[in-house]
């Protein structure tokens, strides 16, 4: 059994080398081997990035990319690491998917918003304070 769903990989199968090369597909981000909902941003692109060394809370447990944009990978990787939550693209004809989250998540949906950076640094206090509001 192995389930690739958001790339939360489940796998079971003593001895099975149908399951393990299932899993290694998965990791390597085989064509084909992930579900339709979730993509996972590959290593090219997160391999020359420079992370920093401090983290920032950012108030949700998930961040989706439905921006179908190369121009948002580099910078929803890095947006991921320095705010420690996990990042997912999504294609945009299976955004409803979001609806049915039981998270508290952050959903970007057009580029542009990496070139201000004062909007970004903004989303944390922008959440808490809607948690204020009730």
């Amino acid at each position: 059994f192995v389930d690739a769903e958001g790339l939360r990989i489940v796998g079971s199968a003593p001895k099975s080398g149908q399951c393990l090369q299932k899993i290694r597909d998965l990791i390597m981000l085989k064509q084909g081997s992930l579900s339709a909902r979730f993509i996972g941003f590959p290593d090219s692109v997160g391999a020359y990035l420079d992370f920093p060394d401090w983290t920032r809370f950012l108030g949700a447990e998930e961040m989706f990319d439905l921006c179908a944009s190369p121009a948002s990978d580099r910078p929803m990787i890095s947006w991921s690491y320095d705010s420690m939550t996990p990042a997912y693209a999504i294609p945009r004809d299976h955004r409803n998917v979001l609806k049915t989250s039981e998270k508290r998540f952050v959903a970007i949906t057009d580029p542009d918003i990496f070139h201000y950076k004062t909007l970004t640094d903004g989303v944390p206090g922008f959440i808490a304070e809607m948690d204020r509001q009730g």
